[in-house]
């Protein structure tokens, strides 16, 4: 839909989400990113390894932290992500990464992809902070 302001005038409420779409077949990416962004990019790399995750349960569990460190609800269940992820597996359209930290070898963050022939969507990212304080971060 690009015009809603009819609905608006007709007494609906309006809640106005943006999806955006990378080309990342252009390579060219990288160059609209800031100095800062690109140095916090080269710093993560020497302190993070990324892995597929192991299961769909273990991203579950550090999604489901996720929520429980900002205090706020789950908005959906084990087995509503389960049966999510199945299709998506016999489909052939997810994958599921971690980031692993070198030092503690925790996993703190982890994003779920899934894809059809054309896009890649980032419905699930999730992590939690530190658990292990590091002097670096004060």
């Amino acid at each position: 839909m690009s015009n809603a302001l009819a609905l608006r005038w007709q007494g609906f409420r309006l809640a106005i989400k943006y999806t955006y779409c990378l080309d990342l077949g252009k390579g060219e990416l990288e160059k609209d990113f800031t100095a800062a962004l690109r140095n916090n990019i080269r710093n993560a790399e020497k302190q993070y390894r990324i892995e597929k995750a192991q299961s769909a349960e273990d991203f579950y569990a550090l999604n489901w932290q996720s929520f429980a460190t900002q205090q706020l609800p789950m908005p959906y269940s084990e087995a509503q992500f389960l049966q999510l992820d199945e299709q998506a597996q016999q489909r052939q359209a997810r994958s599921c990464y971690t980031a692993i930290h070198g030092t503690s070898g925790v996993a703190e963050a982890a994003i779920y992809i899934v894809y059809d022939q054309q896009y890649a969507y980032l419905p699930l990212p999730g992590g939690y902070p530190r658990r292990i304080a590091e002097p670096w971060l004060c």
